[in-house]
């Protein structure tokens, strides 16, 4: 195995993947990678992009055009239409 990069490995795992200054343990790296991507999926801080469990949560939401065309019937179902239709009275557009 070549350089890998030391910044991945936290001092909990050091020694296990690093058994001497040149020495590089593969599987133990392996085991090191895989548990700090699951970190960072439980704590969303990476997504996979077809997972309903470990998707962004914002990539399925509308955007421009459709949500407009969508917003009445959503507010509707959510039984939301009076607040919204309230809320936007009190906005003020330029």
């Amino acid at each position: 195995m070549g350089a890998v990069p030391r910044t991945l490995v936290p001092k909990s795992w050091a020694r296990q993947v690093f058994p001497s200054k040149e020495e590089v343990n593969p599987a133990a790296y392996m085991l090191c990678a895989l548990d700090r991507l699951h970190q960072a999926l439980r704590r969303r801080e990476v997504f996979v992009a077809t997972s309903e469990r470990y998707g962004a949560p914002r990539a399925e939401l509308l955007r421009g055009e459709a949500w407009g065309a969508a917003r009445e019937s959503v507010a509707r179902a959510l039984e939301r239409v009076d607040s919204c239709r309230r809320f936007a009275s009190c906005v003020v557009t330029s």
